[in-house]
């Protein structure tokens, strides 16, 4: 039974999390301030979550948080940002302890300022290559794409990454992060 984690900080009254479920298909409400994932299946390309950040309440903190999770056939985890850096009162990902065959976590574009993000203990094995809009099929473990992080702190670590066959892995490709006003990586 996996206990869910207790939130690093509170953003507003609903800090509920979905647990041991299996999803298939799903939409996010981006006007939500707290997403929390505890064991939860995502299977296919219907169940991909897409954060797109710039979507959200920036105004407020934002928490998310995907705890052993797995992520199965073509179901990508992405966080999408916009044409630029807006400003925001911060936003905490955390993704631990995850699954991925045959899927991807993917960044793009500029992130919103005053993100912590920490992606650590995956373990992916890749398959087949990934089928995501606007990128070209991937065989990634992580995909940065044309990432700006902005007074912003990204983390991957303990990644172990395998490949059946004759699949090649990729993390990412130089020249497709940009570190501004002290950020990280």
């Amino acid at each position: 039974m996996v206990v869910p984690p207790l939130p690093e900080r509170v953003v507003d009254g609903d800090t509920s999390c979905v647990v041991d479920q299996t999803l298939t298909n799903l939409t996010l409400n981006m006007w939500k301030t707290h997403h929390c994932y505890v064991g939860v299946t995502f299977s296919g390309v219907g169940a991909a979550l897409m954060f797109f950040l710039n979507r959200m309440p920036l105004h407020l903190p934002i928490n998310i948080t995907l705890t052993g999770c797995t992520f199965l056939d073509g179901a990508a985890l992405q966080f999408v940002g916009g044409a630029e850096a807006t400003d925001s009162a911060g936003i905490l990902i955390r993704v631990s302890q995850t699954v991925m065959r045959s899927s991807v976590v993917v960044f793009a574009l500029a992130l919103p300022q005053h993100c912590d993000i920490a992606v650590t203990e995956i373990d992916v094995v890749q398959s087949s290559e990934v089928q995501l809009p606007d990128i070209r099929r991937k065989i990634s473990v992580l995909l940065l794409k044309k990432v700006v992080l902005s007074a912003s702190f990204l983390l991957v670590s303990n990644v172990k990454a395998h490949a059946s066959g004759s699949v090649r892995l990729v993390c990412t490709r130089p020249g497709r992060v940009t570190l501004v006003r002290g950020s990280s990586l």
